[in-house]
């Protein structure tokens, strides 16, 4: 009797919430940061260096379970500093773009080295985006100028195609 009643407890829940039946997997993006940035993001489990804050990291999260515990993580700054948590912890239903910050600790010595290498990476970031910029603007300048000038060559592959009709349908070939 009591098995019964369990079953249409259950039966019950899935017919109000049926969506539990094809709930998927959520890819969140989580963007890992630290005060002052650069710091160097480290696994805490395997020792793997990752990449330098601010880091982008995507975890699947069960839409069932709601939350999931991520990896622990390690900050590392230039002046030796640290700062790590045990696991990263994700949940759905916080959005698909959520963020955690790397807070150096303030008794922690030589601050001074960790904000001129933030400055630095800046700088660096900043100089990439400029040379990037300046590349496309050029380029597009140099085809303006061509095609002002006549000489802007289109390349238009050549194609040739079979058409044979049969009784079902019509069938092309292309190469």
């Amino acid at each position: 009797m009591k098995h019964r009643h369990f079953t249409a407890i259950a039966l019950a829940v899935l017919c109000l919430s049926p969506s539990l039946l094809w709930a998927k997997p959520k890819t969140i993006t989580v963007t890992i940061d630290s005060a002052p940035r650069g710091a160097m993001l480290y696994d805490l489990a395997s020792g793997s260096y990752m990449g330098d804050t601010p880091y982008r990291l995507k975890v699947t999260v069960d839409t069932i379970v709601g939350c999931q515990d991520g990896p622990g993580l390690q900050a590392r700054w230039a002046s030796g500093a640290t700062a790590a948590i045990d696991f990263l912890t994700v949940c759905a239903h916080g959005g698909g773009k959520q963020s955690y910050r790397f807070e150096r600790p303030g008794d922690a010595p030589d601050l001074a080295t960790d904000i001129q290498t933030a400055q630095y990476q800046q700088a660096q970031k900043d100089a990439r985006d400029y040379a990037l910029a300046a590349i496309i603007m050029q380029a597009g300048q140099n085809f303006s100028t061509a095609y002002a000038a006549g000489m802007a060559q289109w390349y238009r592959p050549a194609v040739s195609c079979l058409t044979i009709p049969s009784s079902i349908a019509i069938q092309t070939w292309c190469r």
